[in-house]
C-alpha cells in the first residue's frame, strides 16, 4: 500500500523500490557475547512491513498514507460540519491526526437523534479501522475510547451534559434517555479477529491525549493537578540536590516551565479558575530559588525591573498562548481558522451585538455566553484591557 501511495504521488518506481524492497526482504540476526545466530526471521519469504526507525522518507509517507485515509472518510460522509453562521463559510472535519494519536469526530445533522449519530460514530471507526488494517496498521483496543458529547437544558438558562445530570436529579426521578445513552457500546475492528469493544469515557472524566489530560466537558483541573505533581516534584529534586541558587532559576525557566507551558494555548480555564490552578505550588518552591517565603504575593510574579522576582504566573501565560494561537490562526483560510470564525461569530450571536464581542464588557455580557474557548479569552481580554484590534466586524 505504501509503494502504491508513493506511486500516486509522482515518486519514481526506482526510489519506491530502493527504499521498500530492503526493508521487506531484510534478514535479523541476533548477536550475543556468544556469536551471532545461524537461524534468522524476516528474509524474503517472510517479509517484514513497516519504513523503519530513523528513516526519513518514513514521515512524508505516512503523511501521504493517512491523507488517502481522510479523504476516503470525507467521501462516505464522515465527520462533523463546522458552519459560521454569519460570513456563511464552512469546512467539514473528520478528525484530527498527529502521527499515530488519532480523534474521530462525528456531528449531529438537522434530522438526527442521538441513535443516528452513535451509529454514523460506529461507522467512522470502522471505516477508518480497515482502512488502518489496509496499510498495514491497526487499531489498539486497550488505547481506544469513544466519549459522546450529549448536553441538555439545565432548566436554569444553561446546558449540562447529560451524564453528569444524573448527580442533580432527585433520587426517586429517573432519566430514560440517560440510561440508554450508558447502553451503547462501541468496538474497533481488529485484523483476523473479532472487534474489540472499547471502554466508554464520561464527560467529567480526563484522558491523555497528545501529552495533555483534558475531559470531554472541557475542564482543565486533571491537566492542573498533572501540573501541580511537576512542580513539587521538581521542588523536591532541587531540595535534596545540591546546586547554586544561580543553577536553580536557570533550571526553573528552562526546564521546570519549558514543559509546564506545553498545551496552555487550548487551556479555556476561565480566570478563577486559572488563580488557583497551581495552589500553593509556588509559594513552596521560593525558598529553593532562594526568596523569602513572606514576600507577598503581588511582588512575586512582578518583573524584576520594577523590583519583582518575576515568578512565572499561570494566567498570564495561558493568556500569552491563547493570544498567540488566536493571532496565528484567526483570518485565515485553514480548519483551525474557520473554527475560530464561528466560534465567534457563534459568540456574537449568542450576546446579540453587532460589534466584535471581545470589545464588549465581560462582566455584563459574559453570563449570556456558553462557555467556550473563545469566551475564555473574551474574559481575559477584557480583564487585561486588551484591544482586539483587526477583528473583522460582521454587520
Amino acid at each position: 500500500m505504501a509503494a502504491l501511495t508513493l506511486r500516486a504521488y509522482k515518486v519514481h518506481n526506482s526510489s519506491v523500490l530502493g527504499m521498500l524492497k530492503p526493508l521487506h526482504c531484510m534478514e535479523f540476526y541476533l548477536r550475543t557475547g556468544f556469536g551471532q545466530s545461524t537461524s534468522f526471521c524476516g528474509g524474503a519469504a517472510e517479509g517484514k512491513h513497516g519504513l523503519a526507525q530513523g528513516n526519513g522518507a518514513a514521515p512524508a509517507t505516512w503523511q501521504q498514507i493517512s491523507s488517502l485515509m481522510i479523504h476516503a472518510q470525507h467521501r462516505q460522509g464522515h465527520g462533523v460540519k463546522i458552519y459560521t453562521p454569519i460570513s456563511k463559510r464552512g469546512v467539514n472535519q473528520v478528525g484530527i491526526v498527529y502521527v499515530d494519536d488519532t480523534n474521530l469526530c462525528e456531528g449531529l445533522e438537522e434530522k438526527d437523534d442521538i441513535d443516528a449519530v452513535v451509529a454514523k460514530g460506529q461507522g467512522a471507526t470502522n471505516s477508518w479501522g480497515n482502512n488502518l488494517i489496509a496499510v498495514g496498521g491497526a487499531l489498539n483496543g486497550d488505547k481506544c475510547a469513544v466519549a459522546i458529547h450529549d448536553m441538555v437544558p439545565d432548566g436554569k438558562g444553561s446546558w449540562v451534559y447529560s451524564d453528569q445530570r444524573k448527580n442533580t436529579l432527585p433520587a426517586d426521578e429517573e432519566d430514560d434517555e440517560l440510561e440508554e445513552l450508558e447502553d451503547w457500546s462501541f468496538s474497533v475492528p481488529q485484523a483476523g479477529t473479532e472487534a474489540a469493544q472499547i471502554k466508554r469515557v464520561r464527560s467529567d472524566q480526563a484522558v491523555e491525549n497528545l501529552g495533555l489530560f483534558v475531559r470531554p466537558d472541557g475542564s482543565p483541573e486533571k491537566q492542573f493537578e498533572v501540573m501541580r505533581e511537576k512542580i513539587t516534584t521538581w521542588s523536591g529534586q532541587i531540595k535534596n540536590g545540591v546546586i547554586p541558587t544561580r543553577s536553580v532559576w536557570m533550571s526553573y525557566t528552562h526546564q521546570l516551565w519549558s514543559g509546564l507551558r506545553y498545551g496552555l494555548g487550548a487551556c479555556s480555564a476561565s480566570m478563577t479558575a486559572l488563580s488557583k490552578g497551581l495552589g500553593s505550588s509556588d509559594y513552596y518552591l521560593l525558598s529553593n530559588l532562594g526568596v523569602v517565603r513572606s514576600i507577598t504575593r503581588e511582588w512575586r510574579y512582578l518583573p524584576a525591573s520594577f523590583g519583582g522576582m518575576e515568578l512565572f504566573d499561570l494566567t498570564t501565560e495561558v493568556t500569552a498562548a491563547k493570544l498567540n494561537s488566536f493571532l496565528q490562526h484567526f483570518g485565515t483560510n485553514t480548519l483551525i481558522g474557520t473554527t475560530l470564525q464561528a466560534a465567534l461569530e457563534y459568540l456574537q450571536l449568542e450576546l446579540g451585538v453587532e460589534d466584535c464581542p471581545l470589545s464588549y464588557d465581560f462582566n455584563t455580557w459574559g453570563h449570556l455566553a456558553t462557555d467556550t474557548w473563545v469566551k475564555a479569552l473574551w474574559e481575559k481580554v477584557d480583564l487585561l484591557d486588551i484591544t482586539a484590534a483587526g477583528v473583522r466586524r460582521h454587520p
